[in-house]
């Protein structure tokens, strides 16, 4: 037999897992590229051998890759440290339990463990101390806490019971693992039979949408957590699926948003600014025809994006805001911002959105404009004007600073600078 690999921890820590059968270890080797940093588990069968002879399967196999690795890669020895011990074992025993369809633990004999540890360390000598009992209690502990089970009609019935007595609720945390205990079901096992058997079906009425959308104005149309689609199927006695899509038909129900429903719900929130109460909604919902999610987010994003509404509806600040915008044409600089919040109690943001909103409105550049800049750029050589001489543009011009930058390139462009 050859000697244990003496691999590298990141080469092992990165492998890849490739499972074959206990058949086939000798006699079949693995694909080059399931072979590179693998770190290979069985499938071993309780049926056709003992569980000493599958350990000696499960490190010979082991063995084996680790000396095509070593082969394909030539890796230094390196000590394992823990964790990298722990990623090992339980991503391998993950792998055991995706691949294969009979599970049992693994027994290691006195020298069986030896050559575990050695395995494990890929340097046996430089822990004399090293004790294999935490990792085979691992992979044991694993494979059993997951080891799929029959499901029976009896374990079905008890969870049926369960779910009557809990009224169609999902059970926490701690009482999944009492029932995985009691019934016997791994975790896959119970959250896939919990979701089918609490999947009624119900009658899709007035009262099931009433609670449906009621609940979605109270949170925002946002989308429920799992706990809350448990308290609504309660509620409407709707099954899970049923409520889903009555859920999203709620929330996703369009209408047609045109300019003049922008209109509408800029001139109601200029006035009043704030969201609209449940009643007011109704009533903007006739005048505009889109749906309840529709007509928030359009408030919503309208409150976000006027800075001057919903805030501080001061016009003699905005003025005072504009006055200084006419005159500068840009945005202003932290010290200025900071003076400008105290003269018009308007935050940082909101200047700055206000500002860049006005930057942003074209104005038409007439013949007598672009004269003005290229009489400017012909007293300084068509050379690129520095910001401050930008500045100065726009207010000989009073264009927006894109504008005068465009106008900028398209001169010099046909001066060839």
């Amino acid at each position: 037999m050859a000697p244990p690999l003496a691999c590298s921890a990141k080469a092992i820590v990165r492998c890849s897992f490739y499972l074959g059968s206990c058949s086939c270890f000798a006699s079949r080797p693995l694909p080059r590229d399931c072979c590179r940093h693998a770190f290979v588990v069985a499938n071993f069968s309780s049926h056709s051998r003992n569980t000493s002879s599958s350990a000696d399967d499960f490190l010979q196999f082991i063995n084996n890759q680790l000396v095509v690795e070593r082969e394909a890669s030539g890796n230094d020895s390196n000590q394992l440290s823990h964790s990298q011990r722990v990623a090992l074992i339980k991503n391998a025993s993950a792998e055991m339990l995706l691949k294969s369809s009979i599970h049992t633990s693994i027994r290691f004999s006195a020298a069986q463990r030896v050559k575990f540890a050695s395995l494990l360390q890929c340097a046996a000598s430089e822990e004399s101390n090293f004790d294999t009992r935490l990792y085979v209690g691992l992979i044991n502990r694993y494979m059993l806490h997951n080891k799929p089970q029959e499901i029976t009609q009896d374990k079905k019935d008890m969870l049926r019971d369960w779910i009557k007595r809990n009224g169609l609720r999902a059970p926490t945390p701690r009482e999944k693992n009492a029932l995985m205990k009691q019934i016997g079901l791994n975790r896959t096992q119970l959250r896939q039979q919990l979701n089918f058997l609490r999947e009624i079906s119900g009658t899709v009425d007035d009262n099931a949408r009433e609670v449906v959308t009621n609940w979605l104005l109270k949170n925002h149309y946002r989308s429920p957590t799992s706990e809350e689609r448990d308290s609504l199927q309660v509620q409407t006695k709707l099954g899970r699926n049923q409520l889903n899509n009555l859920i999203f038909r709620t929330i996703e129900e369009p209408g047609e948003l045109s300019d003049e429903v922008r209109d509408i719900l800029k001139n109601w929130i200029t006035e009043h600014n704030r969201h609209p109460t449940p009643s007011e909604r109704d009533e903007l919902q006739e005048k505009t025809g889109l749906s309840k999610p529709q007509l928030y987010a359009q408030v919503s994003n309208i409150l976000r994006n006027t800075p001057t509404v919903g805030l501080h509806d001061n016009a003699q600040a905005l003025a005072n805001l504009r006055a200084w915008y006419d005159r500068y044409k840009r945005q202003p600089t932290p010290e200025e911002r900071s003076v400008l919040e105290r003269q018009t109690q308007f935050t940082s943001r909101q200047i700055y959105e206000q500002v860049r909103r006005w930057s942003d409105e074209k104005i038409k550049i007439t013949p007598q404009m672009r004269l003005q800049v290229h009489e400017y750029l012909s007293n300084i050589g068509f050379a690129s004007p520095s910001s401050q001489e930008r500045d100065e543009l726009q207010q000989l011009t009073g264009l927006g600073r894109a504008q005068i930058n465009g106008l900028i390139t398209s001169l010099r462009k046909k001066q060839g600078t």
